[in-house]
């Protein structure tokens, strides 16, 4: 009667086994499965909104470094003031212009990858900005009425400082998540350099 018991005990041990293993390699896939949908929506961040707007503010900072170079007031020009007026809406025109259409463009599409629960305000200022700037241009390039009168505003530094932080912190983000999905593969990396 007795000789049942350690089969018993032996089925037992291996159900728990079993149900143990089971269960662990659950929560450990499960686990993987969710760092893996946090990386992919971090990629999707940095390549689909922060990266590109950073790559257009640099832009359009360049951009607007080059157009005062090349029609300071300082020293020596030999630019007349209309050419210089002349090459302003030039390069207005075939450079900035675009590059605030792609901002406005991922704005209006990829705002939803903003990595905090409201957009920082700094893009509501950018938008005033873009907006107004386009919208005075226009009236002027098609209706020919000046609208000088209404103060310009400039480009907030805030938008830029505010679209590099993110970016910053989603690429941190994406660094500590892949270090924590494979943990023996980055302190492997580590010990090389």
């Amino acid at each position: 009667m007795l000789a049942w018991v350690p089969v018993l005990s032996a089925l037992i041990v291996t159900a728990i086994g079993g149900f143990a293993t089971y269960y662990f390699g659950k929560i450990k896939e499960d686990r993987t499965r969710r760092l893996e949908l946090r990386i992919h929506y971090l990629q999707r961040q940095i390549e689909e909104f922060y990266g590109p707007l950073y790559n257009l503010i640099t832009e359009i900072t360049v951009s607007k470094q080059v157009l005062d170079a090349i029609v300071t007031t300082e020293g020596p020009s030999s630019l007349t003031s209309d050419q210089n007026v002349n090459v302003k809406a030039f390069v207005r025109e075939a450079q900035i212009k675009p590059l605030h259409d792609q901002i406005i463009a991922i704005l209006r599409g990829k705002l939803y990858l903003v990595d905090e629960r409201t957009a920082p305000a700094s893009i509501h200022e950018y938008l005033r900005h873009a907006i107004q700037e386009r919208l005075q241009r226009e009236i002027w390039s098609n209706l020919k009425i000046s609208t000088t009168h209404i103060r310009g505003r400039p480009f907030p530094d805030t938008f830029k400082k505010d679209i590099e932080s993110g970016l910053l912190t989603v690429m941190r983000k994406y660094d500590d998540t892949i270090a924590e999905l494979y943990p023996r593969r980055i302190l492997k990396q580590r010990s090389q350099t």
